[in-house]
């Protein structure tokens, strides 16, 4: 729980635009998300989001495509579906996308009866050459592995079993390599098999007694430091009382474990995952705030031409008082973390962090956003950033609503597909995208919630 990792800053144009794999990085468009609240009034339709929002499909396959309209109630259900590009993919009435050809794609769909209100997937279509030559790359590596790895009982030996299966299943990928009949879904699987022998094959490997042994200790350092500063009862921080004892005696069967003499590695190995599921329940039974409100880090490092953080005078209606940026984990509090964002150009934005990297007890991303924007091409984009990861994991787009009033923004964290919330580490960022120069957003409120 270190409130300044992560340290937050101005991101310059185009710099969240960053691939983060074949299925992470989604550059949804205008409406594809939309959360913000708005007044329902009969056919209105305030979101459509499509499913999946991003995807990779072999050349020649299909995939059908789900587009959920909110509100629910809303009678307005048609919608019409689009391609980006038609030599590439085509798309028919009910969202079946077909992939004629490599490259990528956006599947639109949108209200037959407001077109400013549609949700997006943008799709990646792959030749079978170029899974293959996927295949061929990760043949290569494998080969190079099985012929470096001995086999034994010594360090970094793999039993004789072990070996030959690992062989079997190269060679059985080397064969459908060279088929030159084989279909895309027969390479994918291929390349599936093959790295599954591949982390068999590795795991098999003798550990060093010593190396087994350390992780451990590692292990049990680290829980009982946690033991030792989590006190019982009911409170943020705290635990439940009746977790103490489980969390003791799992510390006290891996420290028995540890100075067993005659332990194996194997055995040392086991010990420590035991202690980590017990360290991980202990955890989870720790009191959490039902809120956990977030906070810019360094608030004069994002002053400047690109992007300027002020405090608000006229807060939402979510908070009172006169508000000013605050910069330590204690002020991140309800109402003390509302800002003026101008960006004077399109993909500049900032981020918060919070005193919290594990997010897997809450729910939901909230905040408050206002705007007085005229231009129909303005949308946010929020992102969250894993620690580890250099670059942002771009998965959600809101379209502005630009009518002068705080809107109340709500995007379930189950939306943020890929991203691991046990380690997350800027779990706020937000830039403008679209449109204009000089957009201007007001932001207040910026938490999340376990409901």
């Amino acid at each position: 729980m270190n409130p300044n990792r992560g340290r937050p800053g101005v991101f310059q144009k185009h710099a969240w635009f960053t691939t983060l794999g074949a299925s992470v990085c989604c550059l949804a468009v205008l409406g594809g998300c939309d959360s913000a609240t708005q007044p329902f009034a009969g056919t209105t339709i305030t979101n459509i989001t499509v499913s999946p929002i991003t995807a990779t499909v072999g050349v020649g396959n299909t995939l059908q495509l789900t587009a959920v309209i909110d509100p629910s109630a809303s009678s307005a259900k048609k919608l019409t579906w689009a391609t980006s590009s038609p030599s590439v993919a085509l798309v028919s009435e009910t969202g079946l996308v077909t992939a004629l050809a490599g490259g990528l794609a956006t599947i639109t769909a949108t209200s037959a009866s407001d077109k400013t209100r549609f949700g997006s997937s943008t799709m990646t279509f792959v030749t079978v050459d170029a899974k293959k030559l996927e295949l061929k790359l990760a043949l290569t590596a494998d080969v190079i592995l099985l012929q470096a790895t001995g086999v034994g009982t010594s360090v970094g030996m793999v039993p004789l079993s072990v070996s030959s299966s690992y062989s079997d299943a190269i060679g059985a990928a080397q064969i459908v390599h060279g088929n030159p009949s084989a279909t895309y879904n027969q390479v994918d699987s291929a390349i599936t098999a093959l790295g599954t022998a591949t982390a068999t094959f590795t795991e098999a490997k003798v550990t060093p007694l010593g190396a087994s042994k350390t992780s451990l200790l590692v292990a049990l350092a680290a829980a009982n430091t946690l033991k030792n500063s989590t006190s019982g009862g009911s409170s943020v921080g705290q635990v439940d009382p009746a977790a103490m004892t489980p969390f003791a005696n799992a510390i006290a069967v891996a420290t028995a474990a540890s100075t067993d003499s005659a332990a194996t590695a194997a055995q040392y190995n086991s010990a420590r995952t035991t202690l980590e599921t017990a360290i991980a329940t202990f955890k989870n039974a720790i009191v959490v705030a039902d809120n956990l409100y977030l906070y810019v880090d360094v608030p004069s490092a994002l002053s400047g031409t690109s992007a300027v953080v002020n405090g608000l005078t006229n807060p939402s209606p979510f908070a009172g008082g006169s508000l000013t940026a605050h910069a330590v984990a204690a002020d991140a509090v309800e109402g003390n973390n509302s800002f003026t964002l101008n960006l004077s150009g399109d993909g500049q934005g900032f981020s918060f962090v919070s005193a919290e990297n594990d997010l897997t007890r809450y729910s939901n991303l909230r905040f408050s956003l206002k705007t007085n924007s005229t231009d129909p091409n303005f949308r946010v984009k929020v992102s969250l950033k894993m620690v580890g990861l250099e670059s942002p994991v771009n998965l959600y787009s809101l379209s502005v609503v630009a009518d002068g009033a705080y809107h109340e923004v709500v995007i379930p964290l189950s939306r943020f597909t890929g991203l691991n919330l046990a380690v997350v580490n800027v779990p706020f960022q937000i830039m403008a995208s679209g449109g204009s120069a000089n957009f201007s957003a007001q932001l207040d409120k910026v938490y999340f919630s376990k409901n």
